[in-house]
């Protein structure tokens, strides 16, 4: 949904009203230039800077190209360290946290906190402040915050003959369901299910952990996958690959936004996409990720906004900015431009901003339902974090592919992680 002049009026006020006001900080005549590192999608990124930007805080949001994943994002950050070119500002993924941290990257958020008086009105949500954590400190705010849900075409499950406004909630039913939608003829296709260029292996993650496993052990020295969460969750990607035509998520989602394909399951991110792309053409919903277990969770995906500047006027003007994308306005401007789930409740709760938007914009609320299930994404620790999430991304694509049994790929992708762990 695009900002219009009118929304950013009234998220003007709103802010004014609503959230303490964003100090302007005098660094001379000229504004100080800080550099931000972030990801996809890039509009919402844009909107953000381009709004802060326009305001007179003395301080100046470069965005660096957007990279593809979280992993080409600590990928840039490392080099940059060698480089000497850091940035001052990185959107990471929360599986990557840790990684920045435990590399000495980012700055402690109570450096800033400890010392800003109005950090109290700023309306941060307790739970979701709670992902930006490492040990016993905070790093990030949260700035987007997504889970992997189903989006469906509701035309091409009704003529499969499936009841769009009672989705099936079990693998089962709704892999059955995707064999009669493919049924419907050559030019149609059942599903997708973003594995292969999904950051840290997100949605392998979410089915393991749906169905109550979890990836390690408390300690984080050995893998938990192996048992039989692990290997039902293969098995599910099995099913989806009988059904499934392997392809990249790209081409999925210019699928889907054809109305040519019934169902695919990606980031909540993608809400404003498909909602967009469906208006007039198809009717699009989106239905939860199944959680067989009762005591199943469901990994938190998005973004922190962490501060890694160290020269003290970089830092001050990097705070700010990260306040700002992550305070009332800059929530508000996130959220109508993809389909993350803000962190901040004033947002939420202030009817010029978001307070309304959900109410229009049912599509959004598959996302926003399971966040009580949310849970930090995890990352294996050590050197080879990054290498690993290739070791079992490839390994997920042998199942889905039809060329390894569930059981053979379960056993050779527990026997590769265990071999890359810290010793």
């Amino acid at each position: 949904m695009p900002i219009t002049r009118r929304d950013l009026i009234r998220a003007s006020a709103a802010s004014a009203l609503f959230a303490p006001a964003i100090p302007k900080i005098a660094f001379g005549q000229d504004k100080k230039n800080i550099s931000v590192v972030h990801g996809l999608p890039a509009n919402m990124y844009q909107a953000v800077a381009a709004r802060f930007n326009a305001e007179n805080f003395g301080i100046m949001a470069n965005l660096e190209t957007p990279l593809q994943t979280y992993e080409d994002v600590t990928q840039r950050v490392l080099r940059g360290a060698i480089a000497g070119d850091a940035p001052d500002v990185v959107f990471q993924g929360l599986n990557r946290l840790k990684t920045m941290v435990d590399r000495n990257f980012g700055q402690p958020l109570r450096l800033f906190v400890d010392s800003d008086s109005a950090w109290t009105e700023m309306g941060y949500d307790p739970a979701t402040l709670k992902l930006g954590r490492v040990g016993n400190d905070s790093y990030g705010l949260p700035f987007a915050i997504s889970t992997p849900v189903i989006f469906y075409n509701a035309d091409l499950v009704r003529k499969a003959g499936g009841n769009p406004d009672k989705f099936p909630d079990n693998w089962d039913d709704i892999i059955s369901l995707a064999k009669s939608i493919r049924s419907l003829g050559a030019d149609t296709l059942g599903m997708h299910f973003e594995y292969f260029n999904v950051s840290g292996n997100w949605t392998f993650i979410a089915l393991v952990q749906s169905f109550g496993g979890m990836m390690a052990t408390a300690d984080d020295k050995d893998v938990a996958f192996g048992g039989s969460e692990g290997l039902r969750s293969l098995e599910v990607l099995r099913g989806i690959g009988e059904v499934m035509v392997d392809m990249p998520l790209s081409q999925a989602a210019q699928a889907f936004s054809a109305g040519t394909l019934g169902m695919i399951i990606t980031s909540s991110a993608s809400t404003v996409q498909f909602e967009k792309a469906a208006a007039g053409n198809f009717d699009v919903r989106a239905a939860s990720f199944p959680r067989p277990s009762s005591k199943g969770s469901i990994p938190a995906g998005g973004a922190v906004g962490m501060v890694l500047a160290k020269d003290a006027d970089a830092k001050a003007a990097a705070w700010e900015f990260v306040k700002f994308a992550t305070g009332p306005v800059g929530q508000t401007l996130m959220v109508k431009e993809a389909g993350y789930a803000p962190g901040n409740s004033l947002a939420v709760r202030n009817p010029e901003l978001l307070g309304s938007f959900y109410a229009d914009h049912p599509l959004h609320m598959a996302g926003i339902r399971q966040l009580p299930f949310a849970t930090g994404w995890y990352s294996f620790p050590g050197q080879n974090s990054v290498k690993i999430t290739t070791v079992i991304r490839d390994h997920l694509q042998a199942v889905v592919t039809l060329q390894k049994p569930p059981a053979d790929a379960l056993s050779d992708m527990v026997k590769d992680v265990r071999s890359l762990l810290p010793k």
